[in-house]
């Protein structure tokens, strides 16, 4: 009973999630979830295609997925990207009362196939080249996978990032 087609099937997280306009979801375990049979049927999805392998029987072990309520839907774009483990998302005002972006993330753990030793390299450049386009506020949630190895526990180029946002 892995990913969320299985608890959508069950019932077991309808009343948690309906009373929210924003979802992100990590380890779906699937691309496109059926939401028709859920009170989450008011929700568009957008979701980020899971890497292929024929080693897993639905080709793939993550899978990330945002949830967003119908009504405010029209006020998100996907935002193009380097980082394969990050669905980018640009909302505007009108969703929360001021624009944003997105980054829904699941970062593989260290030791699985899908790890990517750039992995934080390609955030830290998707954040710096956002930052310079868009200057909004980023928010970045999902499954880090808590740990890091030998690298860095923070990003050095805060600095930077601050600067060309103009945040002091």
């Amino acid at each position: 009973m892995n990913g969320l087609q299985s608890k959508l099937d069950l019932n077991l997280i309808d009343s948690h999630l309906s009373k929210y306009k924003i979802i992100c979801l990590t380890e779906t375990h699937n691309d496109y979830p059926n939401l028709s049979h859920t009170c989450l049927q008011n929700y568009d999805i957008i979701s980020l295609p899971r890497p292929n392998s024929s080693n897993f029987k639905h080709g793939g072990i993550h899978g990330i997925s945002v949830l967003i309520q119908d009504e405010f839907s029209c006020f998100c774009t996907v935002i193009h990207y380097v980082s394969k483990s990050i669905l980018w998302l640009n909302f505007s005002k009108e969703v929360l009362g001021f624009d944003f972006i997105l980054g829904a993330v699941y970062l593989p753990c260290e030791k699985s196939k899908y790890c990517d030793s750039d992995l934080f390299d390609n955030l830290r450049n998707d954040i710096y080249h956002f930052s310079s386009i868009f200057n909004l506020p980023f928010c970045l949630i999902g499954d880090f996978n808590s740990r890091t190895g030998v690298l860095s526990d923070f990003m050095d180029f805060e600095e930077e990032i601050c600067d060309v946002a103009g945040i002091d």
